[in-house]
């Protein structure tokens, strides 16, 4: 009797032992690729895109927003949290000219401060009128 309550201890401290190190390695993985960082390119153009003003492939920090993003790797300009300048070129509100920006080719229903770029992100920031 006394033998079978051992042998049943030690196999539920076995079965403990392997589950614990079965979990802590999937908690590594998540939390390694939450902290990995993100790859995205971002284009500037104006006119539609007829006229490039810059193009940069970054690695930024997971969970950066994309108006962060835009501040640390360009030359930005805002307008309380709105850009109005990137890289020297302004929007021309008296002319109807404004900075929109496209993520993987669809217009963004969101803010740049909103927008948080997800790996493999293409995004295109064009100055252009009604």
């Amino acid at each position: 009797m006394k033998r079978g309550l051992q042998r049943a201890s030690l196999l539920l401290w076995l079965v403990s032992v392997v589950m614990l190190a079965a979990c802590s390695g999937d908690t590594g993985k998540v939390r390694e690729a939450e902290l990995s960082p993100v790859k995205i390119e971002i284009t500037v153009t104006k006119n539609k895109g007829t006229e490039e003003i810059a193009t940069q492939k970054i690695k930024a920090d997971q969970g950066m927003s994309l108006f962060t993003i835009m501040k640390e790797y360009f030359e930005v300009e805002d307008e309380d949290g709105f850009i109005t300048s990137i890289n020297g070129v302004s929007q021309n509100e008296s002319a109807g000219e404004y900075w929109l920006f496209e993520v993987n080719g669809e217009m963004s229903p969101k803010g740049a401060k909103d927008v948080f770029p997800k790996n493999g992100d293409q995004i295109s920031w064009d100055l252009h009128g009604n």
